[in-house]
């Protein structure tokens, strides 16, 4: 079945939800602006040089970019999804099937680790209960897994 094709007139929304929408914009630069920093703390770069570097990209770029950069930087999820092992002097490490192994992290870096996950984690309950994720889907519950 062809879509039916609808006339519609252009038009700028009432006071209240142009505010509203105008807040979304900006808070969605303010998310893009973090996701820089990010690619300068990664990347151990100035910001100046992050800033020229990601100028003309788009939030899901830079999303995969830091996305990227972290696994270069961090390991991927090499804690959970590789080989724990001693080498022959007894010192714990993390090997790669080629190349050198990493250093394991000590104990008081994996409890800020999981302690960051932890906070995101219940951020995206959160959201998903009874914030913004929630607010959303209670508008437009049609289903996208048919």
């Amino acid at each position: 079945m062809k879509p039916v094709t609808k006339l519609v007139s252009l038009d700028v929304p009432e006071e209240k939800m142009l505010a509203a929408l105008g807040e979304v914009a900006l808070r969605h630069e303010h998310m893009n602006h973090v996701l820089r920093l990010m690619v300068k703390s990664l990347a151990n770069v100035t910001l100046a040089e992050a800033v020229a570097a990601t100028e003309r990209k788009s939030s899901s770029q830079l999303r995969q970019l830091v996305k990227s950069l972290a696994r270069k930087r961090l390991g991927g999820n090499r804690l959970v999804h590789r080989l724990w092992a001693k080498d022959k002097h007894g010192e714990a490490q993390i090997p790669y099937a080629v190349g050198d192994p990493s250093p394991v992290p000590t104990v008081k870096e994996l409890r800020a680790l999981a302690r960051a996950i932890k906070t995101h984690t219940n951020q995206m309950i959160a959201d998903r209960r009874e914030g913004w994720l929630h607010d959303a889907l209670s508008k437009n519950a049609r289903s996208i897994m048919r």
